[in-house]
């Protein structure tokens, strides 16, 4: 009795003319091409292609967005007070001291806390979203990621560019939040300029 009883013929080897099989063990996989050197049969796992169609993309809504907002903000926020802090302890003691007048570190750590304040959000995000990780403490909660369009990680400058976004167009935060309320894929500005979507993990 033929060995490929139980098997199904799937394609012909294009140097040899020789049938290739479809294994039972390998009925969740579907030919996708073949190598074009051996011609060999190239396959794409079934099962995965069809939980993609059957599990749509779930795009983050507005309050997941607003609530990793706030994370982050805050996060940033109690470091930027935190350097704050510190600098001013350390200024005091130096001065009470020492009697050395340290007022560069004092101004130092005044710039600090305002650049945090008011751009840590963007920036900390400009690193967390293109490191390993590719999430924020925010959205890591709130079980969401931000990708490329055609399911890709962010890239540093794909990154960079959604923070410059961030920073350059006037009245973006406003803008966004009706942009990710009405859209179809809940994007905010510089999502939709970016082609980036914020999805559920």
């Amino acid at each position: 009795m033929n060995n490929n009883f139980n098997n199904n013929i799937i394609g012909y080897d294009s140097k040899t003319g020789n049938p290739i099989y479809k294994n039972e063990t390998e009925s969740n996989k579907q030919i996708i091409g073949y190598n074009p050197q051996t011609g060999e049969a190239i396959y794409s796992n079934q099962e995965i292609v069809s939980n993609y169609q059957n599990n749509p993309v779930n795009y983050a809504s507005f309050g997941k967005r607003l609530g990793a907002y706030i994370l982050d903000s805050l996060f940033v926020d109690v470091i930027g007070i935190g350097i704050f802090i510190i600098f001013t302890i350390i200024n005091f003691f130096v001065t009470a001291y020492l009697n050395i007048n340290l007022t560069f570190i004092s101004s130092l750590s005044i710039f600090i806390a305002i650049i945090l304040i008011f751009f840590g959000q963007p920036i900390y995000c400009l690193i967390a979203e293109s490191s390993e990780k590719h999430q924020t403490l925010g959205k890591k909660a709130m079980g969401i990621i931000v990708k490329n369009e055609n399911g890709s990680y962010l890239s540093f400058g794909q990154s960079l560019g959604r923070f410059i976004l961030k920073v350059i167009i006037p009245y973006e935060a406003i803008i966004s939040i009706f942009t990710i309320l009405f859209s179809n894929k809940k994007q905010a500005l510089h999502d939709m300029i970016l082609k980036m979507i914020v999805v559920h993990v």
